[in-house]
């Protein structure tokens, strides 16, 4: 009788052990890695029952880190930059992984120099700030970057006694770190640099936390690898920009002379036109020729011709005494010079200064005598423009007062007034 009762209770305790069981596969598979299972863990039960309770630690863990892990990726979805995700990594991993301080650093010139970038640590100070930089030949981080994998140093006093040159070393013994894990970061296979992780405490890393180390490293990689493919982008943004630029400027300059063309004079010409109307401004406009030009390139050659051409346009250009006043070639050795809100006795005076300074250049002319000397003939026309009035007479106006001055003698200014538009 006494047996049968003992077999009834053992079954009876079978029966609830087995529905612990039960109840902690289901918690399990819903998601909940907290179980604890009670009862007599005699016997097999005992293995069991330690096996799923590892078991739900082992998943708990797995689930945290897929959660840790897929957090910080959209962080990095959401565009942050580097230090603000690496603010995130410090602030959220304590719970998965042991470290007081991470620090991150970032190779530079073809992978010479390591330059720390950022970091953070539970401690008082840090002894490896922003901006310290480190040789890499002849380092042990050199070995890192050759094999892509992490290194792990359990008790770093050991290590700098076996190392008393490294100076990282007893900087970072200084901060009261006594173990390392030492990610690299090689997207693609291209080393960009380190991710440190570091504890206060003695051998704080097995190797079971190198798989965890190497997401949030390759996480690191992958943010660096887009910010330096956005900066490709960016420069290859700015080298079109310039490019562009310097289309803009080669389709307004001159390509003889390097000062602005036909077809900036134009715009120019319009754009004071306009302001002029506008304002009831006086503009005054100077048509230049070079006097003998085609005598001079058959006495010296088209080379030296060109040379003359840029010698006398340059005096021009540098000649402009107010940011408003604007010279530009206007075809063959002709100029064209638009004075702003110019009367037409300060642009007389202009002309002629100009003049002058051609003179000074001190240009022979041997076609013109021993002492032949290139000048110029200017026509000059003003106008106060008024509605009726066009730019076209302006221009006329100052061709034929250039006609004029060829037709006198050359080497002098000819004016001509327009009365303005009465209407």
């Amino acid at each position: 009788m006494g047996e049968r009762t003992e077999i009834i209770m053992d079954c009876e305790q079978c029966d609830r052990l087995l529905l612990d069981v039960r109840d902690a596969i289901n918690t399990l598979a819903a998601g909940s890695y907290q179980i604890r299972l009670s009862g007599d863990r005699s016997g097999h039960f005992h293995e069991v029952a330690e096996a799923l309770e590892h078991l739900a630690a082992v998943l708990g863990r797995k689930f945290e880190e897929r959660a840790k892990i897929a957090e910080l990726t959209q962080k990095i979805n959401a565009g942050l930059i580097v230090e603000e995700v690496l603010d995130h990594v410090f602030d959220s991993f304590h719970s998965l992984l042991p470290y007081n301080r991470i620090g991150f650093a970032l190779l530079e010139d073809e992978a010479r120099i390591l330059r720390s970038t950022w970091a953070r640590s539970d401690g008082k100070e840090l002894k490896i700030k922003e901006g310290y930089a480190a040789m890499m030949e002849g380092s042990s981080l050199q070995e890192i970057i050759e094999t892509g994998r992490p290194r792990i140093i359990n008790d770093l006093e050991l290590y700098y006694e076996r190392n008393p040159k490294s100076d990282s070393t007893r900087r970072i013994l200084a901060e009261g770190i006594h173990s390392s894990l030492t990610c690299p970061l090689s997207p693609m296979g291209k080393p960009l640099g380190f991710i440190f992780f570091s504890s206060f405490d003695r051998n704080a890393y097995e190797d079971d936390h190198i798989e965890l180390f190497l997401q949030i490293a390759g996480h690191l990689a992958v943010i660096m690898e887009k910010a330096r493919l956005y900066q490709v982008l960016l420069e290859a943004q700015e080298q079109l920009e310039n490019a562009n630029r310097k289309l803009a400027l080669l389709a307004t300059m001159d390509g003889l002379t390097g000062i602005p063309n036909r077809r900036q004079f134009d715009a120019v010409f319009d754009t004071e036109w306009r302001r002029a109307v506008r304002g009831g401004l006086p503009l005054s406009l100077l048509l230049i020729d070079i006097d003998h030009f085609k005598k001079y390139n058959d006495t010296y050659g088209h080379q030296r011709g060109d040379d003359c051409l840029r010698d006398i346009s340059s005096a021009l250009y540098d000649a402009m005494l107010r940011a408003s006043d604007f010279v530009a070639r206007y075809g063959g050795e002709e100029f064209a010079a638009v004075l702003a809100n110019t009367a037409h006795s300060d642009a007389l005076h202009s002309a002629d200064r100009l003049r002058k300074v051609v003179s000074t250049l001190d240009l022979e002319h041997k076609a013109l005598g021993l002492k032949g000397r290139v000048s110029i003939s200017i026509g000059l026309a003003t106008i106060t423009p008024g509605q009726s009035d066009t730019a076209s007479a302006l221009i006329s106006a100052a061709d034929r007062a250039l006609y004029r001055a060829k037709r006198e003698g050359r080497n002098r200014v000819c004016a001509m007034d327009i009365a303005p538009d009465n209407d």
